[in-house]
């Protein structure tokens, strides 16, 4: 750690406010590339950076140089909650996949009457979700959810490598979920989609 870092630490560690600032503005972008290696994809890199160093600001006062440098300890930081970022997104997508599956697969489908108001309420979201979406993202869609075709079958239709496809079609329910969440689509109301 070179003797001007050593400086601007000490200063941000007794609290003065600009020596904070020039911190901070010294290590956000490696820290920003860092955190757009290691988010998942449906977590934006800026927030996780972020929260970073709000951790780091937070917990400054225990930083010791002689234990090591101050890369090291925001690196530890950064992964610390790149990891808790995964278990979250990991969380979130079975709490919600079975509802988007569902959802999609019923508004890709042919159209049949729906009795129950949460199945209507969660299909007309999803249809303006769906229509939301690029063309080529409505074609995944319709060729995943509505023809039943396999990833393999489709990517071979598209000329397109299996695993981009997948990685589309996880993308493009990523973006459906976040959509339906802000039409207040709930989980819940995955029960219009049960059988019976």
């Amino acid at each position: 750690m070179s003797d001007d870092e050593t400086t601007l630490l000490t200063e941000a560690q007794r609290g003065d406010p600009a020596a904070l600032e020039r911190l901070v503005l010294q290590h956000q972008a490696w820290v920003r590339r860092l955190m757009a290696r290691l988010a998942p994809m449906s977590v934006d890199p800026d927030d996780l950076a972020q929260e970073v160093f709000i951790v780091v600001l937070q917990h400054l006062d225990r930083f010791d140089a002689a234990s090591g440098g101050f890369r090291a300890w925001v690196c530890a930081i950064a992964r610390n909650i790149s990891l808790r970022a995964w278990e979250s997104a990991r969380v979130r997508k079975a709490h919600w996949a079975p509802l988007v599956e569902r959802a999609v697969q019923a508004a890709a489908g042919p159209a049949e009457p729906h009795h129950r108001a949460a199945a209507d309420r969660v299909l007309r979201a999803l249809n303006e979700c769906l229509a939301e979406l690029a063309p080529p993202s409505r074609e995944l869609v319709s060729l995943r959810y509505h023809d039943q075709l396999a990833c393999d079958a489709i990517a071979r239709r598209l000329n397109r490598k299996p695993s981009s496809l997948r990685m589309a079609l996880t993308r493009i329910r990523a973006v459906l979920r976040q959509c339906l969440g802000r039409k207040d689509v709930r989980h819940g109301d995955s029960a219009a989609f049960t059988a019976g």
